[in-house]
C-alpha cells in the first residue's frame, strides 16, 4: 500500500492508525495490514495474536516503564476476552487496540517502543481483524473517532452520532433498488463523517452500477481524512470538501450548509443519490447543564455572528421551502391547503426541527430528477409540526419508496450512542409510483450482512419480512393517503394494523364502523372545538411554584401512575405565581380538562382527565371548550377515552424515547375528534355515563382490552349516545387495540431493563 508511512503533523498519527484498522470494510490479505501497522514508526499499538503469554514473558524480562506494562497488560486482557467471544469479537478488538493508539498519539499514554517483533504481532492483528466478516456490526471508524475526540460539547455541538453499521446498509440497499439499471451513479453525503454511508452506499451500488462516484462533505478535518481513507481503502472513487463550521477570517462558515450559497469546483450540479444522517442539532444555545451544548457551542469565538448567519439562512430557507410547498398546494385535500394557508403557523416553521431538515432542503436542490434521497431523521419526522414542509415536499415532488422505524427493545435509534427515536426514509424524485412501504422493525438487523438480507427481502414483502432474525412488520400506503395526510405521516407507522388504520381513517371522515353500520358523527378538529389550551412545562415551571398550603391557584402536579387512574382528576395541590404574567396565564388557561403532554401506555389507566373546578398542571394542558359547561366538558373527556379516543391519540403520537410518546399543542389542535359542541341529543347521555365511571378504575391500558368491565362501559356508552348498538363487534376492536397496546408495554419493559 503506497500510503502506509505515518505522516508527521496534526491528524497524522491518528489517521495512519486508522488507516490500518480500516481495512476491515474491506478486508485485503492479512500481510498487507500487516505492513501498514507496522510502517507506522513510533509502535504505539499493542496487540499479539491472541495469545498474550509470550509477550508478557517478554513484558517481564525487559525494561520497560511501568505504564506501558499497565497498558499492554490491559489490552491483552481486552484481547483474551474477545477471542472467548462469538461473532462481532474482531471489530470489539479493532476498536479497542485503536482507541489505545490514539491515546497514545496525543499523549494521554506514554510512548515507549515495546520489544518484539512488531511485524508478527501486527500480522496477528491483521489476520484477526481480515478473516472477520466484511461488514460489522458497528460504524468501526465512527466508534473511534467518537472516542478519540473526548471533548463532549463539541461532539454534541457538532451533534456527531455516527450511523449504526447495519442502519447504513439497510438505508443503502433500500435506495440502491431506485436507481436499478443505470451506468453511473453519483452519489453525495453532505455531512459525511467518517464516511460510513457513503461506503454502504458504494457497497449497495457495485452490485448492479457500472461506475460509482462518491462526494463527501465534512466539517471536520479529521472526520474528512478517515472518511477519504477508509474510501480508498474500498477501491472507490471518492472526493470530500472539507467545508468549516465557525468564524474565520471571511466570516462564519456553516459547514455544509454553505452549499445552499454556491456550489463548490468539483461537486457536480445534478446528482443521483444523496445519502444522509444530518445533524439533529438546534441552534437556540440548549447548554445550560453542559457548557458548550447547543449547535455553536463548542465556538470560543464569534458564537454569536455565527448563531446569526444560520439564523438568517434557515429564514431564508422556510420562506423557499413554503413557496416550493405552496405552489403545489392544489393537490392537497383542503385540510392541508389551510394549513398550506397559514392556519397553522406552528407547521410553516422549520425551526424546531434543526439542521436536519435545512440539510433535507439542500438535497432537494442538488438532487436530479429521478434521483433517490436516503436520509436518517428524527422520528418527529412522520408527526411533527416542523417537519409539516417536508412531508408535504416529500408528498407532492417525490415518490416516498420506504419509511423504516424501529419497534425493537434494544434501540429505537439508528445512530450509534444515540437515545433519540429516528426513522430511515428513501424518496425518489418525480411522481409515479403507487405506493410507499412503511416498515416497523420488531427486531433490527445484528449485522450489516443480515441488514442486507433484510432489505432483499422488505422489497418483496407483502405484510412481513424476515433475514437471519431480524423481523418486521410491512404496511404498504397509497401515494394519495401520504398527501391526504401529510400533516400526519406517523399514523402508518403507529398503526401497524390494517384494520384499526382504517378505523383511524374513519374517524377522520367522520364514521365510525359499528359492527356493519356506518354511525356518522360530528368530527372537527381538536382546536376548532376549544377556546384555549395551555400550558406547557416550561411554561409552567417559568411561571409557577410550589405552594406549602392552599392558594386560590390549584393544580395538578405529576404526571404518575397515581394521577392516570381514573377519568376523575385527583385531588389538586397548590401552586402561587412567581409574577403578574403567572396570575394572567391563570386566569386565561386553567381548565377542567386535561390533556397529556407526555404519556407512557404501559402504566396509565385513562388517557384524559376532568378536574371539578379549574386547575393547570405541569405534566397536562388545561382545556377550555368553546362550548362551555360540564356536561360538553365530560362528554369530551369519556371520547377522549373510548376506544377510539385512545387509538386516535395513538395514531397522532410523536415517540421520542422508549416508552414515552409526546402529543405537542399544536398535534393536539389538529387531531380529529368528536364536536361535542355540536352532538345535540347525544352529549347528555355521555356526560351521565361519564358521572357513573369517573371514580371507576380501569386496568392499565394494555389490559383493558381483555375483557376490563369499565373498558367495556366506556365504549358501550360512547355506541348508544351515538346512536349505535354494542355488540360481539367490540371484541375485534378491542383485541386489535390490545395487541397494539401489549407491543408497546413490552417495549416499555424492555426499555427498562436495558436501562437498569
Amino acid at each position: 500500500m503506497s500510503e502506509a508511512h505515518c505522516e508527521e503533523g496534526p491528524g497524522g498519527v491518528e489517521l495512519c492508525a486508522y488507516r490500518g484498522l480500516l481495512i476491515a470494510l474491506a478486508p485485503p490479505s492479512p500481510r498487507e495490514l500487516a505492513e501498514e501497522l507496522a510502517r507506522r514508526g513510533r509502535v504505539d499499538l499493542v496487540a499479539s495474536s491472541l495469545d498474550e503469554a509470550p509477550l508478557k514473558a517478554r513484558l517481564a524480562e525487559e525494561e520497560v516503564l511501568a505504564e506501558a506494562k499497565g497498558v499492554a497488560e490491559e489490552i491483552l486482557s481486552s484481547l483474551a476476552r474477545a477471542a472467548g467471544e462469538a461473532r462481532g469479537a474482531e471489530a470489539e478488538l479493532a476498536y479497542e487496540v485503536a482507541v489505545l493508539a490514539l491515546k497514545l498519539a496525543a499523549g494521554e499514554q506514554p510512548r515507549v517502543r515495546l520489544p518484539g517483533d512488531v511485524e508478527r504481532i501486527a500480522e496477528g492483528l491483521a489476520r484477526a481483524i481480515a478473516e472477520a466478516p466484511a461488514l460489522i456490526k458497528g460504524d468501526l471508524a465512527g466508534r473511534i473517532y467518537n472516542e478519540a475526540l473526548r471533548d463532549l460539547a463539541k461532539r454534541k455541538g457538532l451533534a456527531a452520532y455516527y450511523t449504526e453499521a447495519p442502519a447504513a446498509h439497510l438505508l443503502a440497499r433500500l435506495a440502491a433498488s431506485a436507481l436499478a439499471g443505470r451506468g453511473l451513479v453519483k452519489v453525495a453525503d453532505f455531512a459525511c463523517g467518517t464516511g460510513a454511508l457513503l461506503a454502504a452506499a458504494y457497497i449497495a451500488l457495485s452490485r448492479s452500477a457500472l461506475r460509482v462516484e462518491l462526494y463527501g462533505v465534512e466539517a471536520d478535518p479529521l472526520a474528512a481524512d478517515i472518511a477519504e481513507a477508509s474510501l480508498r481503502l474500498l477501491g472507490a472513487d471518492a472526493k470530500i470538501f472539507k467545508i468549516p463550521l465557525g468564524v474565520e477570517e471571511g466570516g462564519p462558515r456553516l459547514g455544509g450548509l454553505e452549499l445552499l450559497r454556491g456550489r463548490p469546483p468539483g461537486l457536480p450540479g445534478e446528482l443521483d443519490l444523496i445519502i444522509m444522517n444530518p445533524p439533529f442539532t438546534r441552534a437556540t444555545g440548549r447548554g445550560r447543564r453542559l457548557k458548550g451544548r447547543g449547535l455553536f457551542g463548542f465556538v470560543e469565538e464569534g458564537r454569536g455572528d455565527l448563531a446569526r448567519a444560520y439564523e438568517r439562512l434557515r429564514r431564508e430557507v422556510s420562506q423557499a421551502w413554503r413557496g416550493a410547498v405552496a405552489a403545489k398546494a392544489g393537490l392537497f385535500p383542503e385540510r392541508i391547503r389551510r394549513i398550506i394557508a397559514g392556519e397553522a403557523p406552528q407547521y410553516l416553521a422549520v425551526g424546531q426541527a434543526g439542521e436536519g431538515a435545512l440539510f433535507l432542503y439542500l438535497a432537494h436542490l442538488y438532487l436530479g430528477e429521478g434521483g433517490a434521497l436516503a436520509f436518517v431523521l428524527p422520528r418527529a419526522f412522520l408527526s411533527g409540526a416542523s417537519w409539516f414542509l417536508a412531508r408535504a415536499l416529500l408528498a407532492s415532488q417525490y415518490d416516498v419508496e420506504y419509511v423504516v422505524v424501529s419497534a425493537d427493545p434494544s434501540g429505537y435509534s439508528f445512530s450509534e450512542g444515540s437515545s433519540l427515536s429516528e426513522v430511515l426514509v428513501v424518496a425518489k424524485k418525480g411522481t409515479g409510483r403507487g405506493r410507499a412501504k412503511f416498515v416497523i422493525l420488531e427486531r433490527k438487523p445484528r449485522a450489516s450482512v443480515d441488514a442486507a438480507a433484510l432489505a432483499e427481502e422488505i422489497k418483496e414483502a407483502r405484510g412481513r419480512a424476515s433475514a437471519n432474525g431480524a423481523e418486521a412488520a410491512v404496511v404498504e400506503v397509497d401515494r394519495g393517503d401520504l398527501v391526504e395526510l401529510a400533516d400526519n405521516w406517523g399514523v402508518f407507522a403507529a398503526v401497524p394494523d390494517g384494520a384499526l388504520l382504517r378505523v383511524v381513517r374513519g374517524l377522520a371522515k367522520g364514521v365510525v364502523e359499528a359492527g356493519g353500520r356506518a354511525l356518522e358523527i360530528p368530527i372537527a378538529k381538536f382546536g376548532e372545538i376549544i377556546e384555549e389550551i395551555g400550558v406547557d412545562r416550561r411554561q409552567f415551571h417559568d411561571m409557577f411554584e410550589r405552594a406549602g398550603g392552599e392558594t386560590p391557584y390549584p393544580a395538578v402536579l405529576g404526571g404518575g401512575e397515581e394521577v392516570r387512574r381514573r377519568m376523575l382528576a385527583p385531588s389538586p395541590g397548590y401552586i402561587r405565581p412567581k409574577s403578574k404574567r403567572g396570575e394572567g396565564a391563570f386566569r386565561k388557561y386553567s381548565g377542567r380538562v386535561l390533556v397529556p403532554d407526555r404519556i407512557r401506555w404501559d402504566t396509565a389507566h385513562v388517557l384524559a382527565i376532568y378536574s371539578p373546578r379549574p386547575v393547570l398542571s405541569n405534566m397536562f394542558y388545561a382545556v377550555r371548550l368553546r362550548c362551555a359547561g360540564p356536561e360538553a366538558e365530560k362528554a369530551l373527556v369519556l371520547w377522549l377515552n373510548s376506544s377510539w379516543g385512545v387509538l386516535t391519540a395513538l395514531a397522532h403520537r410523536s415517540e421520542t424515547e422508549g416508552a414515552w410518546s409526546q402529543i405537542k399543542m399544536g398535534q393536539w389542535r389538529l387531531m380529529p375528534t368528536l364536536n361535542v359542541c355540536a352532538l345535540g341529543s347525544g352529549l347528555r347521555p355521555l356526560a351521565e355515563a361519564f358521572d357513573e365511571l369517573a371514580e371507576a378504575e380501569p386496568a392499565r391500558l394494555p389490559r383493558q382490552f381483555g375483557g376490563d368491565p369499565v373498558r367495556r362501559a366506556i365504549d358501550e356508552a360512547v355506541v348508544k349516545a351515538l346512536g349505535g348498538e354494542p355488540g360481539a363487534w367490540l371484541n375485534e376492536l378491542h383485541s386489535r387495540l390490545g395487541a397494539l397496546l401489549s407491543r408497546l408495554a413490552r417495549r416499555a419493559r424492555s426499555t427498562s431493563r436495558a436501562s437498569a
